[in-house]
């Protein structure tokens, strides 16, 4: 017996491990906290467009205390693009502090794969039809034919008009920056939720 608890001891701690190894390893592949809520890793969006949704969505957080962030990158790698949203949305502390509102509007265009990740506290407003919707409907097609810009400044227009009403604003600075502080996503991870998890192929 004892040496049958010993083996299983063994199994469990090696399990423990290779956990433990493989979520260090996937943070690691996370990119570091941006300091805009509109981050284009692929230079997809020109400058002026760029600024144009970066200037809405800084506007609408101010607002509404309920952040937007736009994430563009070439690939989320070998991971399922709604579990990458979800975590970089988590490790950037999207949203604001306490209230779990935070939004990610995640796309990989090499990987041509789109996903729309909301905090708990964004479901009573952006529930997972809504989320489907506003892919298939709004972005998809619009990146169907190149207009990457059309498509994100299409759905994060949707988003804040189903958002909106949802909080008031908090008594804060005018920033430029995301700054809604951190465990924003967290409680997605501490308590099993229904998750808002809407991915789509885009071509």
């Amino acid at each position: 017996m004892a040496i049958k608890t010993k083996l299983m001891l063994k199994k469990i701690t090696m399990l423990l491990l290779l956990l433990v190894t493989a979520l260090v390893a996937f943070s690691q592949q996370l990119p570091p906290k941006s300091g805009t809520l509109v981050t284009d890793y692929t230079n997809t969006l020109s400058a002026g467009d760029k600024q144009q949704l970066e200037n809405k969505l800084v506007a609408f957080n101010d607002s509404t205390s309920t952040q937007i962030a736009v994430v563009i990158m070439k690939s989320v790698g070998e991971y399922d693009i709604n579990e990458y949203g979800l975590k970089l949305g988590r490790a950037w502390g999207i949203g604001a502090k306490g209230k779990n509102n935070g939004i990610v509007l995640l796309v990989a265009i090499d990987d041509h794969k789109l996903t729309i990740q909301t905090g708990y506290g964004a479901e009573g407003g952006v529930p997972d039809a809504i989320t489907h919707s506003i892919i298939q409907n709004d972005i998809t097609p619009r990146f169907k034919q190149g207009d990457y810009y059309g498509g994100i400044n299409a759905g994060t227009d949707d988003l804040m008009k189903y958002m909106k009403g949802e909080y008031k604003a908090v008594n804060q600075p005018q920033r430029h920056a995301r700054g809604g502080g951190g465990g924003s996503f967290g409680i997605l991870f501490i308590i099993i939720v229904s998750r808002v998890t809407c991915a789509m192929m885009l071509g």
